[in-house]
């Protein structure tokens, strides 16, 4: 049996015709199919048929453990379903957490239910903390009664595309460059995947509250 197909592509091939052929299309969209077979007099039998050619981009997913964001897979068509295996996704909100950063295998987009994989990637899954959750370091202390106080952000993997947003709600206190809010990229973290900064505390407070924002570009995922 010949098979030709023509439309986006102008391939021939022949097979048997108690087998099969794959065939892996370059781009999505309407491609026609034309048969051709001959019968035991010789007569040549030719049909044509329109199908429709579904596919599928990687993409990628971020996400604090444990912390449940919004998430869609983008520009797939209605024909393809998303398998999250242990990965907990609601479909009606459209929203997704990660419980372990490790390993919770793929994610992956099939052309129907247990159709043929045609993409799937793993999430970037991360945890965030303090050196000691609720405590903070002393480092100066000065005549005038203010003091400097030292914390240590720590990243158990470092997904190059976060922001840490560091914000100061203690009345009168500053960072340790001057400022009540600045931004941490990942470059900024050091091989250990740690991050050390300073809050000036002025005299008669007793806490130095600061709080750490992740961000995916402009969307925040999770206030710390």
């Amino acid at each position: 049996m010949q098979l030709t197909i023509a439309g986006n592509l102008d391939t021939q091939v022949t097979f048997p015709s108690s087998g099969f052929y794959v065939h892996q299309f370059n781009q999505a969209g309407l491609v026609e199919l034309s048969v051709q077979t001959q019968d035991r007099l010789g007569n040549v039998l030719t049909a044509t048929v329109t199908i429709k050619v579904i596919s599928a981009e990687s993409t990628a997913f971020i996400a604090l453990e444990g912390v449940e964001r919004s998430w869609q897979w983008p520009n797939l068509p209605a024909e393809v379903v998303v398998e999250t295996g242990d990965y907990k996704y609601h479909a009606a909100s459209k929203k997704m957490a990660c419980y372990d950063e490790y390993d919770q295998g793929y994610i992956i987009a099939r052309l129907g239910a247990n159709g043929p994989i045609l993409a799937s990637f793993k999430p970037e899954v991360f945890t965030i903390y303090n050196v000691v959750k609720g405590y903070v370091s002393i480092v100066e202390t000065h005549a005038d009664g203010s003091s400097v106080i030292e914390d240590t952000l720590y990243l158990s993997k470092m997904p190059n595309n976060l922001v840490i947003t560091l914000n100061i709600n203690t009345g009168g206190a500053i960072f340790g460059n001057g400022s009540l809010q600045y931004d941490i990229p990942m470059g900024d973290f050091n091989d250990l995947n740690s991050y050390t900064y300073r809050v000036l505390r002025p005299a008669g407070k007793t806490t130095s509250c600061h709080n750490p924002i992740v961000k995916d570009g402009i969307l925040v995922l999770k206030y710390l």
